[in-house]
């Protein structure tokens, strides 16, 4: 270590001496004291790089030494370890995070995490002309406007905020495009608003038609500012409007929006009208895409971000979509404290991670003011602030003319520039981001106190200011009401005023005065005009109360709208909020959109019940038929019973670990906190006697136990390098074996065998009852164990731990199955009763359940709000119990959707499976068919030729057409139990064809598409086979053929030979065609990723269904043809109402499914992905009113008074 340099080489090395002076006690000796693992506290020592403050600090104490002097060294070290802005020695690279400021299309480069947000903007701006992006403060939606679609997009952009006079910022914007003065400009627009779409066409008149010009509205909420004249408001929807109105427009205009601002827009029904297939939601970003936006803009600037660090940030933004610019901020500082090229967790600390770095990057600017500029600091920051009349609190930009107005704001406004909490261009200054009024509490204490005076205070500014530039108009000052509440919070000095203010003020008091003489003269007149007046006031009313009526269902529909965006934003972080929400907009207002997020809520929701009786993070869990036992980090031990009600019972003593017997008695491993003593006792919770204590002692901590199956044996990790035995059916000493010293978890099978995970990367399989070597199954490179579980047969055992859970044969023979998702730790694992199933607790909040062979991501368990500890499955393994980080355990329903039924396929040698229309069928092999559940009862096909055989299956199975890689001859088993007819496709000299087949549903009609311009149609009657010209996807029902070419869907009538119809609206080639089991309707998927669906009898345009990412692999009508289902290449499956209402519902899927079917009774979807088929079923399907029966059974609480007061606004 002598190389090594530095401020956290120093402090190693005095930490080193310390552990000399205090006798150099062994490395897991003070692990077992501080709860700490041996690797971590001897890399603390190692001084490679300064270890975090909580390490030290645990590092001291197993030495016995001084807290407060060694937090004390590590801050000095930290300080000086700390990389300046400046740091030649770091190539004075550009920092690759912005901070609280929003990413621009300059920073593309470093932008990462949201590429497939960006790719689907892209591919709906490209469908339509509209475009609204919703989200939360916080969520990213300008940065992945700004920095990902602006970029992405091919042409001209402008980006603009509206700020107090929209129609003059868009005059100035649209005159730097057209090169015409912007003076002139607006006052046409004001004329006018509709020639901004002329002038778009004007000035993209040499430009190619199929550019556009985009313009971006980013914080488009500014326009519903109180400061903003609503005639100029209308104005200025009106002109964005006309810029893309079809036909002839020539823009594509995207607005950017605050979530909570989405009920405004039913103010403006030409933007509702726009708004219905046109909005995008931004929620929080993925554990993947966090990863990403994490390392990839460090690693473009030649550093790398220490993986601590990553997980840490992960597990703190993951449930909190508004906190991403704090973590930016967080990540810059910690890039400013970086150690070499590594950005470490110990910075990240230093700067107070995602909860404190901006309250202390701002406190640190703060104080660097003088008293007078702090005073100053209060006035600039407040006026930055508005609070519009629904009490939403906003940025507000602050022009240079009013910024003069304060003494001392200059220096104010440099030194929050510098840090980067307040951005400043030529004529505008503005809080760098929203999060900084909640994330800094002398700001946010300054809003509340002043919340009242703050709009008040923004009226009076921007009237004051209009009364200047009027001239001093009187007609511009303030009158009655808003006179007397202006001057009334002047004079109690609730409002600071500048001198324009207190002019305006001054004058409208002395015209008040004025007026009042005049009004007393003026009295007697206006009495006789009142008789008059209420006879108008009558027909008033009328009017009054229709318009009231439709103001009110709009109100209604908007509020609905906005619970609805609410449910969408909350769905991935906590469904059980989301699920409240998407209730609570369907009962407000029952329509496509909140059905559609109803169903998806529901789809989601899979806990069924929270048991929160712990205070502290719950660290065990155990399950035995319907008693639960789970323990905290206080030591408290709760009984319960899964099937009762009842509230959970606190053991008579405390312990750190549990497990539960067979005969419900409870094992509870605890350590003695004065003395290095373990121990453990046996417990039975209805027993009146006290717990029985096993002997012998450990003599060291205890870290985790087990009880096995038959009862006989309990086993304990210990902190001294051993694994401790007891016989429960006798006293005495029980067993140790010696470990590896650094276990971390053990699990007992059958027949007395006991497997322990070890950090080092092995797994011992001991035999209690023997005395042979255990055997050692090696995880994979870097899979370190932190958890292991052994199947109820003893078959197979599962390991969790870095990355991926690991799924061995017990006897080590053969290759492992791995099963992964995105997350980054597992800290859990557990099969299920079957063994079909193994789940998995994550450091990243979820719970993954992976089925046997299931090479997928898995299906994911959301709602916790920490890292989750532990995993069991109840008896019947259709629950599944987990404890967390946030105290609680969650009882999750596994059975449903959550439990597909997987059937594996025979081998294919001879080509690729196919099912039925229902699924109810499969043909495979060389070719065999059979029903899809038991495959083992087919029928083999005869005379089948030798190749490579692409097959379709009718319904009904009784008929099988395969086409022959090899040739040009199609076989047809009419009959699948007689011999094949042929028809063969005209060759070509010199070339083969790739042919495709399709049946009928009765199988007695077949459509060949032979790949040379040339469709077949049979219907094997003994007449030769007609003839079509055309080529492209085919589907045959009944009578008709639908051949999609490039641009066009065509139907025959083959028996005729005649065309009957050509479908208009197809765009580009088309991958997938499909008929509904009625024949009506007909389906087709496009290569643009979009599925358009036409009446077979009419001529009409097509509905026209979007959401897929990527193009789409397979799709299927339902059987009442009332839905279509469709899987993509991006393996997710999305439901759509075939009449284009509402929005998609998507379920995850495993990857490379090749076919989508629904079962005979729409309550399924069955999927074919390499040899196995999955059977779901679709609990959100059915009618609307099965789905709103279940929704209310799968909640599990009410709104809190917090989530009452933000979605609902009611108070807290």
């Amino acid at each position: 270590m002598d190389d090594l340099a530095g401020p956290a080489a120093d402090l190693a090395a005095e930490l080193r001496k310390l552990r000399d002076r205090a006798g150099r006690p062994g490395y897991r000796q003070m692990a077992a004291r501080v709860n700490y693992s041996v690797a971590t506290l001897s890399a603390a020592a190692s001084g490679r790089r300064l270890p975090t403050l909580e390490v030290t600090l645990a590092y001291v104490a197993a030495c016995d030494g001084d807290p407060v002097e060694w937090e004390r060294r590590w801050r000095q070290a930290e300080r000086l370890g700390t990389t300046p802005p400046g740091d030649q020695a770091n190539g004075n690279a550009p920092v690759p995070y912005p901070g609280l400021v929003t990413f621009q299309a300059g920073d593309a480069e470093l932008f990462f995490g949201r590429a497939a947000m960006v790719a689907d903007l892209v591919r709906r701006l490209g469908q339509r002309r509209f475009l609204t992006v919703f989200g939360p403060s916080g969520a990213g939606k300008s940065s992945v406007v700004r920095a990902g679609l602006v970029p992405a997009v091919e042409g001209p952009a402008l980006v603009l905020t509206p700020g107090a006079h929209p129609m003059a910022e868009l005059a100035v914007h649209l005159a730097r495009v057209a090169g015409v003065p912007a003076g002139g400009l607006l006052d046409e627009l004001r004329e006018d608003p509709a020639r901004a779409g002329l002038l778009v066409r004007q000035s993209l008149s040499g430009v190619p038609p199929e550019i556009d010009l985009l313009i971006v509205v980013d914080q488009f909420e500014e326009v519903f500012a109180g400061g903003v004249d609503a005639g100029e408001r209308a104005d200025f929807v009106a002109a964005l409007l006309a810029t893309c109105r079809e036909p002839g427009g020539r823009a594509r205009v995207v607005l950017v929006v605050r979530a909570d601002h989405y009920a405004r827009f039913a103010e403006y029904p030409q933007l509702l009208a726009v708004l219905s297939d046109a909005q995008v939601l931004i929620g929080g970003m993925s554990p993947a895409e966090l990863r990403e936006a994490v390392t990839r803009p460090a690693e473009r600037c030649g550093a790398r971000v220490e993986g601590a660090l990553v997980a840490t940030i992960v597990a703190e933004v993951s449930g909190s979509p508004g906190a991403l610019p704090l973590a930016a901020h967080a990540l810059r500082e910690a890039w400013r404290r970086r150690q070499g090229a590594i950005v470490t967790l110990a910075g990240y600390q230093a700067a107070g991670g995602v909860a404190g770095s901006v309250a202390h990057t701002a406190e640190q600017a703060y104080e660097a003011l003088s008293g007078p500029e702090r005073h100053a600091a209060r006035q600039t920051l407040l006026r930055m602030v508005d609070v519009g009349p629904d009490g939403l609190v906003t940025r507000r930009r602050l022009g240079r003319a009013e910024l003069d107005t304060i003494v001392g704001a200059p220096a104010v406004i440099d030194t929050f520039t510098a840090a980067r909490l307040v951005s400043a261009d030529r004529d505008t200054v503005e809080i760098a981001h929203e999060a900084l009024i909640q994330a800094w509490p002398r700001l946010h204490g300054w809003v509340e106190e002043s919340r009242a005076g703050l709009r008040l205070h923004r009226l009076l500014t921007e009237a004051a200011a209009a009364w200047e530039s009027l001239g001093r108009d009187e007609g511009a000052l303030y009158r009655g009401p808003r006179l007397s509440a202006a001057a009334e919070a002047a004079d109690l000095r609730v409002i600071d005023l500048t001198g324009p203010e207190r002019d305006f003020l001054e004058a409208g008091r002395a015209l008040h005065d004025r007026e009042q003489r005049v009004r007393r003269r003026r009295t007697r007149i206006l009495v006789f005009g009142l008789v008059a007046v209420l006879a108008l006031v009558s027909t008033a009313a009328v009017v009054a109360v229709v318009s009231a009526r439709r103001a009110e269902a709009q109100r209604i529909r908007a509020v609905a709208g906005q619970l609805a965006a609410g449910a969408r934003a909350e769905r991935m972080t906590d469904p059980e909020l989301a699920l409240l929400l998407a209730r609570r907009a369907y009962q407000v207002h029952p329509d496509p959109e909140t059905e559609s997020v109803l169903r998806q809520a529901t789809a989601d929701a899979r806990s069924i019940r929270t048991m929160d009786a712990h205070r502290a993070e719950v660290s065990s869990l155990a399950v035995s038929g319907s008693t639960v036992a789970d323990v905290d980090l206080d030591g408290v031990v709760k009984v319960w019973d899964l099937d009762s009600p009842a509230p959970p019972v606190t053991a008579p003593t405390s312990g750190g670990a549990v497990d539960l017997g067979p005969d419900g008695r409870l094992a509870i491993a605890s350590s003695d906190p004065g003395l290095p003593v373990g121990r453990v006792v046996l417990w039975r919770p209805r027993d009146p006697g006290p717990p029985r204590l096993l002997r012998p002692f450990i003599p060291a901590g205890v870290s985790e136990v087990a009880y096995s199956p038959d009862g006989r044996w309990v086993a304990a990790i210990s902190a001294n390098s051993h694994v401790y035995l007891w016989n429960t059916t006798r006293d005495g000493p029980g067993r140790r074996f010696r470990s590896s010293g650094q276990d971390t978890d053990l699990a007992f099978g059958p027949g007395g065998r006991l497997a322990v995970a070890s950090f080092d990367g092995t797994v011992r399989v001991w035999d209690v009852d023997g005395t042979d070597a255990p055997a050692v199954l090696r995880q994979p490179a870097g899979a370190h164990p932190v958890a292991v579980a052994v199947s109820r047969d003893g078959n197979r055992i599962a390991v969790a731990g870095t990355e991926q859970v690991t799924v061995w044969p017990a006897d080590g023979r053969g290759e492992p199955e791995i099963h992964r998702g995105p997350e980054h730790s597992y800290l859990s694992v557990a099969f299920s009763p079957d063994g079909r199933r193994v789940a998995a607790g994550t450091s990243e909040r979820t719970v993954r359940i992976w089925g046997d062979g299931d090479t997928s991501d898995g299906l994911a368990m959301r709602g916790h709000r920490g890292p989750v500890r532990q995993v069991a499955f109840s008896a019947d393994g259709r629950r599944l119990l987990s404890g967390s980080d946030d105290t609680t355990v969650r009882v999750w329903d596994t059975s449903g959707a959550a439990d597909p039924a997987l059937i594996a396929l025979p081998a294919s040698a001879g080509g690729p499976a196919a099912l039925s229309r229902d699924g109810a069928f499969t043909v495979a092999g060389t070719i065999s068919v059979f029903p899809t559940r038991t495959p083992g009862d087919a029928t083999e096909l005869r005379n089948v030729p030798a190749g490579r055989l692409f097959s379709a299956v009718s319904a009904d199975g009784r008929s099988v057409a395969s086409a022959n890689l090899d040739s040009e001859q199609i076989h047809w088993w009419r009959d699948v139990t007689g011999e094949p007819t042929v028809v063969e496709c005209t060759r070509r000299p010199g070339e083969v064809t790739v042919n495709a087949v399709a049946l009928s549903d009765n199988g007695r009609e077949l459509a060949v598409d032979c790949g040379n311009d040339e469709i077949l149609w049979s219907a094997g009657d003994g007449h030769a086979a007609v003839r079509i010209d055309g080529h492209g996807p085919i589907a045959v029902s009944r009578d008709l053929i639908a051949i999609a070419m490039a641009n066009s869907v065509v139907l025959w009538e083959p028996a005729t030979g005649g065309l009957v119809r050509t479908l208009k609206g197809q765009n580009g080639r088309a991958d997938q065609v499909r008929f509904s089991a009625e024949g009506d309707r007909i389906a087709v998927a496009g290569d643009d990723g979009a599925i358009r669906i036409w009446p077979v009898a009419q001529d009409h345009d097509p509905v026209v269904l979007t959401g897929t990412v990527g193009r789409t692999v397979a799709m299927s009508f339902s059987p009442d043809g009332r839905l279509i289902a469709a899987i993509g290449t991006d393996n997710v499956v999305r439901l759509w109402h075939t009449d284009g209402s509402g929005e998609p519902v998507t379920f995850d899927h495993p990857a490379e499914a090749r076919q989508l079917e629904f079962s005979a009774d729409g309550r399924s979807i069955i999927t074919l992905y390499g040899t196995t088929v999955r059977i779901t079923p679709c609990e959100v399907c059915g009618p609307v009113g099965e789905v709103v029966a279940l929704a209310g059974q799968r909640v599990t609480r009410d709104f809190t008074a917090r989530e009452s007061a933000k979605y609902l606004r009611e108070p807290g």
